[in-house]
């Protein structure tokens, strides 16, 4: 999944070994790229790195809402749009 610049996707979201972290609704396929980056993390507060996968807007609130009081003052929030798979 790395973009065009082909760097990895964990050097590009910045996930560093020891950084507290919260997924919310990530596609296995990107879990399985961030597998090894993730190792070396844990959950807890305050976030260091949160990402967060939504296909409306709502979700996004919804979600913004409650991770921002989690977050730390430097701490990273990633918004990534799904979009829906056609019918």
């Amino acid at each position: 999944m790395a973009g065009y610049s082909g760097t990895p996707l964990p050097k590009k979201l910045g996930i560093k070994p020891k950084t507290k972290v919260m997924l919310v609704a990530c596609p296995a396929s990107v879990r399985a790229e961030l597998k090894d980056a993730l190792s070396g993390c844990s959950e807890g507060t305050p976030l260091d790195f949160a990402m967060v996968f939504v296909q409306k807007q709502s979700d996004l609130k919804k979600h913004f809402s409650r991770m921002q009081k989690q977050l730390a003052p430097a701490g990273m929030f990633w918004v990534s749009c799904q979009r829906r798979a056609p019918e």
